[in-house]
């Protein structure tokens, strides 16, 4: 998120907002102090002390006791490092002289000591390889999560705008038949009666009654337009739903039938964007395992929340598999790291031959 607006504040700044590119990369600074992604908040600092020329030594400052900060850390754990090796070094090398000097050690015992190093030296590249790694994958993953995110994010503004849209048109439609329906036969009925005002012939009762029978029509007409614009004010049209519907109709193995419940009547776009950003993406990664590997015929879906708790059910039909056994894949770790950050929870329920059914507890 600290990275989109630090774009969006390119963006301003390409548009001659310089005010607005200043707010959004101010907003990307915060996110990343935050998230305490060190790259990206340097890269803000340099940024806004060119947007901002005012406080431009503050933000070198903080640039330059960051950066000082993080170089520091860095000599460290390369200090760290050569100290080791240093006394590797001296610990062969006193060896070698101990041996020299008193001609005692013999050479069963020399080879083990070699052995001893290598296994020493072997043990500390496997680590500092595997450490690596690690971080090279949570980096990975991190990423990959932030792309998702975002999006997310992307197709929840695309359904707002297409929502925006309809209610657009359909206004247009309501007044244009206001304005060249129902006014039309107001204007025209109240001239018939305002001639027929000044006669008192039996044509002219008839006339009135046809103007009076007009005007009933315009009545039903307007309490038909009246109970329309009733209708659509009751709709709810929820994107984060209609989100997740689609993602389940999108499934193209045509086997497997998807079932969404949800009360219709919540306003399920209420919720925090973190929660709705991070529910889609566990149902779109347990819908996928279940299209993969749980051979089901339906996949089911269920959302129902109180005052302090959104609960989501996913279930289907499949050949199940024992949670006892086994170790955790990376879908399992992906639920857990989003359910984390969201401070919630999950349970696994399966047995072979029966499906699987994953629910979440999340706090509001």
């Amino acid at each position: 998120i600290a990275t989109s607006y630090y774009n969006y504040a390119e963006l301003e700044a390409f548009a001659e907002d310089t005010t607005a590119a200043i707010h959004k990369a101010k907003v990307a600074e915060k996110l990343a102090i935050e998230g305490k992604a060190n790259e990206r908040l340097l890269k803000t600092w340099q940024y806004l002390a060119i947007l901002d020329k005012n406080n431009a030594s503050d933000y070198f400052k903080n640039f330059t006791k960051l950066n000082d900060s993080l170089l520091t850390e860095e000599r460290k754990q390369q200090n760290r490092f050569a100290r080791i090796r240093f006394e590797t070094d001296e610990f062969i090398a006193e060896n070698i002289e101990l041996e020299s000097e008193k001609k005692v050690l013999s050479k069963q015992k020399q080879i083990w000591i070699g052995i001893a190093i290598g296994f020493f030296l072997l043990g500390l590249s496997v680590y500092i390889i595997i450490n690596q790694r690690a971080k090279n994958q949570k980096l990975r993953f991190d990423q990959q999560q932030q792309a998702n995110n975002q999006e997310i994010f992307n197709l929840m503004l695309m359904q707002k705008q297409k929502v925006d849209e309809v209610k657009r048109l359909e206004q247009k439609r309501i007044s244009e038949e206001l304005h060249d329906g129902v006014l039309g036969k107001m204007l025209g009925a109240r001239m018939i009666l305002t001639g027929l005002n000044k006669r008192a012939t039996d044509e002219a009762i008839q006339e009135k009654s046809k103007a009076l029978g007009s005007l009933q029509e315009i009545e039903n007409e307007i309490r038909a337009i009246s109970h329309e614009l009733s209708h659509s004010a009751y709709q709810k049209i929820s994107n984060f739903t209609d989100s997740v519907e689609t993602l389940l109709a999108n499934n193209r193995n045509t086997k497997i039938k998807t079932i969404f419940h949800f009360n219709e009547d919540e306003n399920w776009d209420s919720l925090a964007g973190e929660i709705k950003i991070n529910v889609y993406r566990i149902i779109q990664e347990t819908f996928q395992n279940a299209i993969k590997h749980s051979k089901c015929s339906f996949f089911e879906v269920t959302f129902y929340r109180d005052d302090e708790q959104f609960n989501v059910i996913m279930s289907d039909n499949g050949i199940g598999y024992n949670v006892n056994k086994g170790k955790k894949g990376i879908g399992i770790r992906n639920i857990t790291s989003r359910i984390e950050k969201l401070n919630g929870s999950f349970h696994i329920d399966s047995t072979e031959g029966q499906g699987t059914t994953i629910s979440l507890n999340i706090p509001i």
